[in-house]
């Protein structure tokens, strides 16, 4: 449309590539020098529960697939992540439930649970 002259609102095939791929956002914002929260990849939840019993702190869950239901996101509250271990731990089981390899898809087919997902540690910015 822009092209075409044409005044566009909106986004831009960068702008949702910044959006859906969080690696690649995360790789333009290090080029302009923006300093980046601590985050680490999982595709296996015994492994991130794991990595949480071996270094507890607050850390925020995000699934990494594009068309992932957002509202699967979760901000660990405590300081030892009980709450987000229990929440991997429901995940997983959901999953062990699930025809699926690597994840659940709810009925508009948008992936519920996802098994490549990140945690970031929590950084309050107030």
């Amino acid at each position: 449309m822009r092209e075409q002259v044409y005044q566009v609102i909106g986004g831009s095939a960068f702008g949702d590539n910044l959006e859906a791929c969080r690696e690649y956002g995360q790789q333009m914002m290090q080029k302009m020098d923006v300093q980046l929260v601590p985050t680490f990849k999982f595709k296996n939840f015994d492994a991130a529960i794991r990595f949480i019993n071996k270094s507890p702190k607050r850390y925020v869950y995000k699934n990494n697939h594009a068309n992932s239901e957002r509202t699967q996101n979760y901000v660990g509250m405590s300081s030892d992540e009980f709450d987000l271990i229990v929440l991997l731990k429901r995940y997983q089981s959901k999953l062990d439930k699930s025809e699926h390899d690597k994840y659940e898809l709810d009925k508009n087919n948008q992936h519920l649970v996802s098994t490549d997902f990140v945690l970031m540690e929590y950084v309050s910015v107030i």
